[in-house]
């Protein structure tokens, strides 16, 4: 059970951005120090294409009933690791029932990890279906459960420090040197500004839309949006 981590997150592996940024480029450093790293992803990478489509309400009320199929035999797996890392929520919607058997039956310790203000309700087109069976309150029941929590900014962390003493800073980080910036001589004349976010925080990217059509026509930049 030694060194052993079990990573209980929302998504499939290297296709949300909270995800790729706050911990799975240090996956492979962690192995390199001997740690035994198994990742445990809520939604399957056909259920996270599918949930942000219209309609198919009865595909996606399938896919996440397997999900919770998944999660309830993963609890009796979970004796094995010594440390388990909960990246936002062991699952988006309901009560936080599967923290409370990690924390409370197999009195695991938990490291609990979000970058967003995850405990205020936002709904936009694309995550409608979720959003609408959310507990957004969830969030300060499992800062009380967990060993430390790891806050992307200090707003995240006033409100983990209403819940939990041993709350820690740790910024949301690209690596320049081998992951996002491999191109170490940049010899283009044009500026390219890359955004990167979720379905449903792409609304908040059309509310500058018109504001960087005029930047684009005075300083001539390429802008390229990856979710």
């Amino acid at each position: 059970m030694k060194n052993k981590i079990a990573f209980i997150v929302p998504y499939p592996k290297g296709v949300a951005p909270s995800q790729r940024f706050r911990f799975e480029q240090y996956l492979s450093i962690l192995e390199q120090e001997c740690y035994e790293i198994s990742f445990f992803p809520f939604l399957t990478n056909k259920d996270y294409n599918l949930i942000y489509q219209p309609g198919k309400l009865l595909q996606k009320s399938f896919g996440i009933f397997i999900a919770f199929i998944k999660r309830f035999l993963l609890m009796f797996r979970l004796k094995q690791y010594s440390i388990i890392f909960i990246h936002r929520e062991a699952s988006p919607i309901g009560p936080p029932i599967f923290e409370w058997i990690i924390a409370k039956v197999l009195r695991k310790e938990i490291i609990y990890d979000f970058d967003d203000a995850i405990w205020l309700k936002n709904t936009s087109d694309s995550n409608h279906f979720i959003s609408s069976i959310k507990r957004h309150s969830k969030v300060a029941s499992i800062c009380k459960w967990s060993s430390i929590i790891l806050c992307g900014n200090h707003f995240l962390m006033s409100f983990a420090k209403k819940h939990n003493s041993n709350v820690a800073y740790m910024p949301t980080t690209i690596d320049t040197q081998t992951g996002h910036n491999q191109i170490k001589q940049h010899k283009n004349k044009s500026v390219t500004i890359g955004w990167t976010g979720t379905h449903s925080t792409i609304k908040y990217l059309y509310e500058i839309e018109d504001l960087l059509f005029d930047l684009q026509q005075k300083l001539h930049f390429k802008f390229r949006p990856q979710k």
